[in-house]
Protein backbone atom coordinates (compact mmCIF):
# COMPACT_ATOMS: atom_id res chain seq x y z
CA UNK A 1 0.00 0.00 0.00
CA UNK A 2 1.22 3.55 -0.84
CA UNK A 3 1.31 4.72 2.74
CA UNK A 4 3.71 1.93 3.78
CA UNK A 5 6.13 1.70 0.91
CA UNK A 6 8.79 3.71 -0.82
CA UNK A 7 6.23 5.71 -2.85
CA UNK A 8 5.15 7.70 0.18
CA UNK A 9 8.12 10.13 0.07
CA UNK A 10 7.45 10.71 -3.63
CA UNK A 11 3.80 11.49 -2.87
CA UNK A 12 4.71 13.74 0.03
CA UNK A 13 7.06 15.85 -2.08
CA UNK A 14 4.93 15.87 -5.25
CA UNK A 15 4.22 19.38 -6.58
CA UNK A 16 0.66 18.34 -7.28
CA UNK A 17 -1.50 18.87 -4.20
CA UNK A 18 -3.19 15.71 -2.95
CA UNK A 19 -4.41 13.84 0.07
CA UNK A 20 -4.85 10.10 0.74
CA UNK A 21 -8.34 9.18 1.95
CA UNK A 22 -9.94 6.01 3.24
CA UNK A 23 -12.93 5.02 1.08
CA UNK A 24 -15.15 4.95 4.18
CA UNK A 25 -18.14 6.90 2.91
CA UNK A 26 -19.36 9.37 4.02
CA UNK A 27 -16.45 10.15 6.38
CA UNK A 28 -13.48 9.74 4.03
CA UNK A 29 -10.84 9.73 6.75
CA UNK A 30 -7.64 11.59 5.92
CA UNK A 31 -4.64 9.28 6.01
CA UNK A 32 -1.88 11.54 4.71
CA UNK A 33 -1.75 14.96 2.98
CA UNK A 34 1.28 15.95 0.91
CA UNK A 35 3.23 19.16 1.36
CA UNK A 36 1.66 20.86 -1.64
CA UNK A 37 -1.81 20.14 -0.21
CA UNK A 38 -0.87 21.58 3.18
CA UNK A 39 0.51 24.72 1.57
CA UNK A 40 -2.54 25.10 -0.65
CA UNK A 41 -5.02 24.73 2.23
CA UNK A 42 -2.93 26.55 4.85
CA UNK A 43 -3.06 23.62 7.27
CA UNK A 44 -0.71 21.26 9.12
CA UNK A 45 -0.55 17.50 8.72
CA UNK A 46 -1.22 16.97 12.41
CA UNK A 47 -4.45 18.94 12.08
CA UNK A 48 -5.71 16.70 9.29
CA UNK A 49 -4.60 13.11 9.95
CA UNK A 50 -7.36 10.74 11.09
CA UNK A 51 -10.07 13.37 10.60
CA UNK A 52 -12.90 13.04 8.15
CA UNK A 53 -12.42 15.16 5.00
CA UNK A 54 -15.52 17.26 5.71
CA UNK A 55 -14.68 17.40 9.41
CA UNK A 56 -11.33 18.98 8.58
CA UNK A 57 -12.90 21.18 5.95
CA UNK A 58 -16.52 21.82 7.01
CA UNK A 59 -18.90 23.14 4.43
CA UNK A 60 -20.13 26.72 4.42
CA UNK A 61 -23.88 26.40 4.86
CA UNK A 62 -24.53 30.00 3.78
CA UNK A 63 -23.13 29.34 0.28
CA UNK A 64 -25.02 26.01 -0.11
CA UNK A 65 -21.87 23.89 -0.51
CA UNK A 66 -23.82 20.69 0.13
CA UNK A 67 -24.02 20.40 -3.64
CA UNK A 68 -20.21 20.18 -3.82
CA UNK A 69 -20.24 17.36 -1.21
CA UNK A 70 -22.82 15.48 -3.27
CA UNK A 71 -20.68 15.79 -6.40
CA UNK A 72 -17.66 14.49 -4.47
CA UNK A 73 -19.56 11.43 -3.23
CA UNK A 74 -20.84 10.65 -6.73
CA UNK A 75 -17.28 10.89 -8.03
CA UNK A 76 -16.13 8.35 -5.39
CA UNK A 77 -18.99 6.04 -6.42
CA UNK A 78 -17.80 6.24 -10.03
CA UNK A 79 -14.22 5.48 -8.99
CA UNK A 80 -15.36 2.52 -6.86
CA UNK A 81 -17.51 1.02 -9.61
CA UNK A 82 -15.15 1.59 -12.55
CA UNK A 83 -11.81 1.28 -10.82
CA UNK A 84 -10.63 4.29 -12.82
CA UNK A 85 -9.74 7.89 -12.03
CA UNK A 86 -12.51 10.45 -12.26
CA UNK A 87 -12.13 14.18 -12.76
CA UNK A 88 -14.90 16.29 -11.37
CA UNK A 89 -16.27 19.52 -12.77
CA UNK A 90 -15.05 22.70 -11.11
CA UNK A 91 -16.76 23.16 -7.75
CA UNK A 92 -16.96 26.02 -5.29
CA UNK A 93 -15.89 25.10 -1.77
CA UNK A 94 -14.67 27.65 0.74
CA UNK A 95 -11.68 27.15 3.03
CA UNK A 96 -12.29 28.19 6.66
CA UNK A 97 -10.05 31.01 7.78
CA UNK A 98 -8.09 30.81 11.07
CA UNK A 99 -10.96 32.31 13.04
CA UNK A 100 -13.10 29.36 11.80
CA UNK A 101 -16.12 31.68 11.50
CA UNK A 102 -15.50 32.95 8.01
CA UNK A 103 -14.61 31.26 4.75
CA UNK A 104 -12.36 32.17 1.86
CA UNK A 105 -14.11 31.50 -1.42
CA UNK A 106 -12.24 28.93 -3.50
CA UNK A 107 -12.87 27.04 -6.73
CA UNK A 108 -11.37 23.57 -7.22
CA UNK A 109 -10.63 21.13 -9.98
CA UNK A 110 -10.68 17.68 -8.29
CA UNK A 111 -9.54 14.26 -9.40
CA UNK A 112 -10.14 11.04 -7.48
CA UNK A 113 -7.93 7.99 -8.19
CA UNK A 114 -8.38 4.49 -6.67
CA UNK A 115 -5.40 2.75 -4.99
CA UNK A 116 -5.61 -0.98 -4.48
CA UNK A 117 -3.71 -3.24 -2.07
CA UNK A 118 -1.92 -6.48 -2.86
CA UNK A 119 -5.25 -8.30 -2.66
CA UNK A 120 -6.72 -5.99 -5.29
CA UNK A 121 -9.00 -4.45 -2.71
CA UNK A 122 -9.72 -0.69 -2.74
CA UNK A 123 -7.52 0.62 0.03
CA UNK A 124 -7.17 4.35 -0.55
CA UNK A 125 -8.46 7.23 -2.64
CA UNK A 126 -5.88 9.69 -3.97
CA UNK A 127 -7.76 12.96 -3.87
CA UNK A 128 -5.82 15.41 -6.08
CA UNK A 129 -6.78 19.08 -6.00
CA UNK A 130 -5.97 22.13 -8.09
CA UNK A 131 -6.93 25.61 -6.95
CA UNK A 132 -8.50 27.26 -10.02
CA UNK A 133 -10.00 30.21 -8.15
CA UNK A 134 -8.11 32.90 -10.08
CA UNK A 135 -8.72 31.16 -13.39
CA UNK A 136 -12.40 30.78 -12.56
CA UNK A 137 -12.66 34.42 -11.49
CA UNK A 138 -11.02 35.48 -14.74
CA UNK A 139 -13.39 33.30 -16.72
CA UNK A 140 -16.32 34.57 -14.67
CA UNK A 141 -15.18 38.16 -15.16
CA UNK A 142 -14.81 37.57 -18.90
CA UNK A 143 -18.29 36.02 -19.02
CA UNK A 144 -19.70 39.00 -17.15
CA UNK A 145 -17.85 41.34 -19.49
CA UNK A 146 -19.20 39.48 -22.49
CA UNK A 147 -22.68 39.64 -21.01
CA UNK A 148 -22.32 43.40 -20.41
CA UNK A 149 -21.04 43.84 -23.97
CA UNK A 150 -23.93 41.77 -25.27
CA UNK A 151 -26.42 43.82 -23.28
CA UNK A 152 -24.80 47.03 -24.49
CA UNK A 153 -24.99 45.80 -28.08
CA UNK A 154 -28.64 44.94 -27.60
CA UNK A 155 -29.32 48.34 -26.10
CA UNK A 156 -27.44 50.00 -28.93
CA UNK A 157 -29.38 48.00 -31.52
CA UNK A 158 -32.64 48.88 -29.80
CA UNK A 159 -31.71 52.57 -29.61
CA UNK A 160 -30.41 52.55 -33.19
CA UNK A 161 -32.82 50.38 -35.13
CA UNK A 162 -36.03 50.95 -33.13
CA UNK A 163 -35.63 54.70 -32.69
CA UNK A 164 -38.59 56.63 -34.17
CA UNK A 165 -36.13 59.32 -35.32
CA UNK A 166 -33.62 58.83 -38.11
CA UNK A 167 -30.39 57.43 -36.63
CA UNK A 168 -27.37 56.73 -38.81
CA UNK A 169 -23.59 56.78 -38.97
CA UNK A 170 -21.03 57.94 -41.53
CA UNK A 171 -17.41 57.12 -42.14
CA UNK A 172 -14.97 60.02 -42.29
CA UNK A 173 -15.82 60.53 -45.97
CA UNK A 174 -19.51 61.05 -45.26
CA UNK A 175 -20.65 57.68 -46.63
CA UNK A 176 -23.48 55.94 -44.80
CA UNK A 177 -22.21 53.00 -42.70
CA UNK A 178 -25.43 52.27 -40.83
CA UNK A 179 -28.97 53.61 -41.01
CA UNK A 180 -32.22 52.62 -39.36
CA UNK A 181 -35.55 52.26 -41.11
CA UNK A 182 -36.66 55.72 -39.98
CA UNK A 183 -33.72 57.20 -41.91
CA UNK A 184 -34.79 55.37 -45.06
CA UNK A 185 -38.38 56.53 -44.63
CA UNK A 186 -37.51 60.18 -44.16
CA UNK A 187 -35.31 60.00 -47.29
CA UNK A 188 -38.00 58.04 -49.20
CA UNK A 189 -35.63 55.22 -50.10
CA UNK A 190 -34.25 51.95 -48.73
CA UNK A 191 -31.52 51.30 -46.18
CA UNK A 192 -29.62 49.34 -48.83
CA UNK A 193 -29.57 52.37 -51.12
CA UNK A 194 -28.39 54.69 -48.36
CA UNK A 195 -25.42 52.43 -47.56
CA UNK A 196 -24.11 53.07 -51.08
CA UNK A 197 -24.10 56.88 -51.03
CA UNK A 198 -22.86 59.92 -49.12
CA UNK A 199 -25.20 62.36 -47.42
CA UNK A 200 -24.60 65.34 -49.76
CA UNK A 201 -27.07 64.30 -52.54
CA UNK A 202 -29.81 64.36 -49.88
CA UNK A 203 -29.17 67.99 -48.88
CA UNK A 204 -30.81 70.92 -50.70
CA UNK A 205 -28.33 72.98 -52.71
CA UNK A 206 -28.49 76.10 -50.57
CA UNK A 207 -27.63 74.15 -47.39
CA UNK A 208 -24.90 71.82 -48.67
CA UNK A 209 -21.94 73.99 -47.69
CA UNK A 210 -23.28 74.60 -44.18
CA UNK A 211 -24.13 70.92 -43.62
CA UNK A 212 -20.71 69.80 -44.86
CA UNK A 213 -19.03 72.33 -42.55
CA UNK A 214 -20.93 70.90 -39.57
CA UNK A 215 -19.97 67.36 -40.64
CA UNK A 216 -16.29 68.39 -40.61
CA UNK A 217 -16.75 69.87 -37.12
CA UNK A 218 -18.09 66.51 -35.91
CA UNK A 219 -15.08 64.68 -37.42
CA UNK A 220 -12.91 66.97 -35.29
CA UNK A 221 -14.73 66.15 -32.06
CA UNK A 222 -17.55 68.70 -31.86
CA UNK A 223 -21.23 67.96 -31.26
CA UNK A 224 -23.33 70.16 -33.54
CA UNK A 225 -27.06 70.73 -33.86
CA UNK A 226 -28.69 72.59 -36.74
CA UNK A 227 -31.60 72.65 -39.20
CA UNK A 228 -31.31 71.83 -42.87
CA UNK A 229 -33.36 71.28 -45.96
CA UNK A 230 -33.61 67.62 -47.05
CA UNK A 231 -34.13 66.58 -50.67
CA UNK A 232 -35.57 63.05 -50.74
CA UNK A 233 -34.77 60.55 -53.48
CA UNK A 234 -38.24 61.29 -54.89
CA UNK A 235 -37.49 65.01 -55.09
CA UNK A 236 -39.60 66.11 -52.13
CA UNK A 237 -38.26 68.76 -49.79
CA UNK A 238 -38.38 68.51 -46.02
CA UNK A 239 -36.94 70.41 -43.08
CA UNK A 240 -34.98 68.32 -40.60
CA UNK A 241 -33.21 69.01 -37.33
CA UNK A 242 -29.82 67.29 -37.26
CA UNK A 243 -27.44 66.41 -34.44
CA UNK A 244 -23.95 65.21 -35.41
CA UNK A 245 -21.43 63.79 -32.96
CA UNK A 246 -18.08 62.03 -33.33
CA UNK A 247 -17.69 58.23 -33.15
CA UNK A 248 -14.66 57.64 -30.93
CA UNK A 249 -13.01 54.19 -30.73
CA UNK A 250 -9.88 53.71 -28.60
CA UNK A 251 -9.45 57.46 -28.40
CA UNK A 252 -9.60 57.93 -32.17
CA UNK A 253 -12.42 59.52 -34.19
CA UNK A 254 -13.47 56.96 -36.80
CA UNK A 255 -16.77 58.38 -38.01
CA UNK A 256 -19.82 60.50 -37.25
CA UNK A 257 -23.17 59.62 -35.70
CA UNK A 258 -26.27 61.45 -36.82
CA UNK A 259 -29.79 61.86 -35.44
CA UNK A 260 -32.37 63.63 -37.61
CA UNK A 261 -35.93 64.65 -36.78
CA UNK A 262 -38.47 65.70 -39.39
CA UNK A 263 -39.65 69.17 -38.31
CA UNK A 264 -41.32 70.15 -41.60
CA UNK A 265 -44.79 70.68 -40.15
CA UNK A 266 -43.41 72.45 -37.09
CA UNK A 267 -41.26 74.67 -39.31
CA UNK A 268 -44.22 75.55 -41.56
CA UNK A 269 -46.34 76.37 -38.51
CA UNK A 270 -43.61 78.45 -36.87
CA UNK A 271 -42.87 80.24 -40.13
CA UNK A 272 -46.55 81.11 -40.55
CA UNK A 273 -46.69 82.39 -36.97
CA UNK A 274 -43.55 84.44 -37.49
CA UNK A 275 -44.93 85.91 -40.73
CA UNK A 276 -48.14 86.81 -38.93
CA UNK A 277 -46.12 88.36 -36.14
CA UNK A 278 -44.12 90.42 -38.60
CA UNK A 279 -47.26 91.54 -40.43
CA UNK A 280 -48.88 92.46 -37.13
CA UNK A 281 -45.77 94.35 -36.09
CA UNK A 282 -45.74 96.17 -39.41
CA UNK A 283 -49.34 97.20 -38.93
CA UNK A 284 -48.58 98.36 -35.40
CA UNK A 285 -45.48 100.23 -36.47
CA UNK A 286 -47.13 101.98 -39.39
CA UNK A 287 -50.46 102.76 -37.80
CA UNK A 288 -51.08 106.47 -37.14
CA UNK A 289 -53.35 105.48 -34.26
CA UNK A 290 -52.16 104.08 -30.93
CA UNK A 291 -52.87 100.36 -30.81
CA UNK A 292 -52.28 98.77 -27.43
CA UNK A 293 -53.10 95.92 -25.08
CA UNK A 294 -53.65 96.34 -21.35
CA UNK A 295 -53.84 93.56 -18.75
CA UNK A 296 -56.53 93.18 -16.09
CA UNK A 297 -54.53 95.44 -13.76
CA UNK A 298 -54.44 98.26 -16.27
CA UNK A 299 -50.77 97.71 -17.21
CA UNK A 300 -49.56 98.28 -20.76
CA UNK A 301 -48.43 95.01 -22.37
CA UNK A 302 -47.99 96.19 -25.95
CA UNK A 303 -48.04 99.69 -27.44
CA UNK A 304 -47.58 100.70 -31.07
CA UNK A 305 -45.03 103.28 -32.18
CA UNK A 306 -47.69 105.94 -32.70
CA UNK A 307 -47.57 106.60 -28.95
CA UNK A 308 -44.31 108.49 -29.52
CA UNK A 309 -45.81 111.00 -31.96
CA UNK A 310 -49.10 111.34 -30.08
CA UNK A 311 -48.07 111.17 -26.41
CA UNK A 312 -44.33 111.82 -26.61
CA UNK A 313 -43.46 108.46 -25.02
CA UNK A 314 -41.72 105.55 -26.76
CA UNK A 315 -43.28 102.07 -26.45
CA UNK A 316 -40.38 101.01 -24.24
CA UNK A 317 -41.20 103.81 -21.77
CA UNK A 318 -44.80 102.69 -21.44
CA UNK A 319 -44.50 98.88 -21.25
CA UNK A 320 -45.19 97.68 -17.72
CA UNK A 321 -46.71 100.98 -16.60
CA UNK A 322 -50.38 101.73 -15.72
CA UNK A 323 -52.25 103.42 -18.56
CA UNK A 324 -54.10 105.50 -15.98
CA UNK A 325 -50.87 107.43 -15.26
CA UNK A 326 -51.27 109.16 -18.62
CA UNK A 327 -54.96 110.01 -18.20
CA UNK A 328 -55.73 113.63 -17.28
CA UNK A 329 -56.83 113.77 -13.63
CA UNK A 330 -60.29 115.18 -14.42
CA UNK A 331 -60.96 112.29 -16.84
CA UNK A 332 -59.76 109.41 -14.65
CA UNK A 333 -63.08 108.66 -12.97
CA UNK A 334 -65.03 108.27 -16.23
CA UNK A 335 -62.10 106.41 -17.82
CA UNK A 336 -62.02 103.90 -14.94
CA UNK A 337 -65.79 103.37 -15.30
CA UNK A 338 -65.50 102.72 -19.03
CA UNK A 339 -62.54 100.36 -18.45
CA UNK A 340 -64.62 98.38 -15.95
CA UNK A 341 -67.50 98.15 -18.43
CA UNK A 342 -65.13 96.90 -21.12
CA UNK A 343 -63.72 94.24 -18.78
CA UNK A 344 -67.29 93.19 -18.01
CA UNK A 345 -67.78 92.48 -21.72
CA UNK A 346 -69.16 95.78 -23.04
CA UNK A 347 -67.47 96.76 -26.29
CA UNK A 348 -66.82 100.51 -26.35
CA UNK A 349 -66.42 102.89 -29.30
CA UNK A 350 -66.10 106.65 -29.51
CA UNK A 351 -65.04 107.17 -25.91
CA UNK A 352 -63.39 110.56 -25.37
CA UNK A 353 -60.81 111.43 -22.77
CA UNK A 354 -57.62 113.44 -22.47
CA UNK A 355 -54.06 112.13 -22.11
CA UNK A 356 -51.10 114.07 -20.72
CA UNK A 357 -48.33 114.50 -23.26
CA UNK A 358 -44.77 113.95 -22.07
CA UNK A 359 -44.15 117.69 -22.57
CA UNK A 360 -47.10 118.59 -20.33
CA UNK A 361 -49.93 119.58 -22.69
CA UNK A 362 -53.18 117.66 -23.04
CA UNK A 363 -54.03 115.47 -26.01
CA UNK A 364 -57.70 114.72 -26.69
CA UNK A 365 -58.21 111.04 -27.56
CA UNK A 366 -61.02 108.97 -29.05
CA UNK A 367 -61.01 105.31 -27.95
CA UNK A 368 -62.40 101.98 -29.12
CA UNK A 369 -61.82 99.06 -26.74
CA UNK A 370 -62.72 95.39 -26.38
CA UNK A 371 -61.97 92.80 -23.67
CA UNK A 372 -60.44 89.39 -24.53
CA UNK A 373 -61.68 87.09 -21.77
CA UNK A 374 -59.61 84.15 -23.00
CA UNK A 375 -56.29 85.96 -22.56
CA UNK A 376 -57.46 88.50 -19.93
CA UNK A 377 -56.31 91.52 -21.89
CA UNK A 378 -58.02 94.63 -23.27
CA UNK A 379 -57.39 95.66 -26.84
CA UNK A 380 -57.58 99.38 -27.48
CA UNK A 381 -57.26 101.73 -30.46
CA UNK A 382 -56.86 105.44 -29.71
CA UNK A 383 -56.93 108.29 -32.22
CA UNK A 384 -55.63 111.79 -31.69
CA UNK A 385 -58.79 113.95 -31.69
CA UNK A 386 -56.93 117.27 -31.76
CA UNK A 387 -57.71 118.01 -35.40
CA UNK A 388 -61.32 116.95 -35.06
CA UNK A 389 -61.65 119.13 -32.00
CA UNK A 390 -60.11 122.10 -33.83
CA UNK A 391 -62.44 121.53 -36.80
CA UNK A 392 -65.40 121.35 -34.45
CA UNK A 393 -64.32 124.52 -32.70
CA UNK A 394 -63.79 126.27 -36.06
CA UNK A 395 -67.22 125.16 -37.24
CA UNK A 396 -68.84 126.35 -34.03
CA UNK A 397 -67.03 129.70 -34.37
CA UNK A 398 -68.23 130.06 -37.98
CA UNK A 399 -71.78 129.23 -36.98
CA UNK A 400 -71.59 131.77 -34.15
CA UNK A 401 -70.33 134.52 -36.48
CA UNK A 402 -72.89 133.65 -39.13
CA UNK A 403 -75.69 133.73 -36.58
CA UNK A 404 -74.51 137.10 -35.31
CA UNK A 405 -74.45 138.59 -38.83
CA UNK A 406 -77.82 137.12 -39.67
CA UNK A 407 -79.51 138.35 -36.56
CA UNK A 408 -77.93 141.82 -36.49
CA UNK A 409 -77.95 142.76 -40.21
CA UNK A 410 -80.26 145.84 -40.82
CA UNK A 411 -81.06 144.67 -44.32
CA UNK A 412 -83.71 142.07 -45.02
CA UNK A 413 -82.24 138.55 -45.41
CA UNK A 414 -83.91 135.40 -46.65
CA UNK A 415 -82.60 131.83 -46.64
CA UNK A 416 -84.05 129.10 -48.78
CA UNK A 417 -82.88 125.71 -50.06
CA UNK A 418 -83.01 124.46 -53.66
Amino acid sequence: MLASNLLLPIFTSSPKAGVLLLPNSPVYTIVEPNNAYLELTGTKASELRNKGLFEAFPKNIETQESEAVDHFQKSIEIVTKTGKSHTMEVIRYGIPLPDKNTFEERYWLLENTPIYDENNELALILHSVEDVTKKHQLINMEQKTQLILKNNRERYKSLFFHNPDAVYSFDLEGTFVEANQATAEICETTVQHLLKITFLPLIVEEDKERVYTNFIKATKGEVVNYNSGLLTTKGNRRIINITNMPIIVNGEIVGVYGIAKDITEKWISETALENNRLRTKQILDQSMDVICTVDENGIFEDVSKACLSIWGYSPEELLGKPFMDLVFEEDREKTALIAKNVMDGLQTTDFHNRYKHKEGHLVPMVWSAKWDSQNNIMFGVARDATENLLNKQSLEESERKYKFLFENNPAAMLIWDF
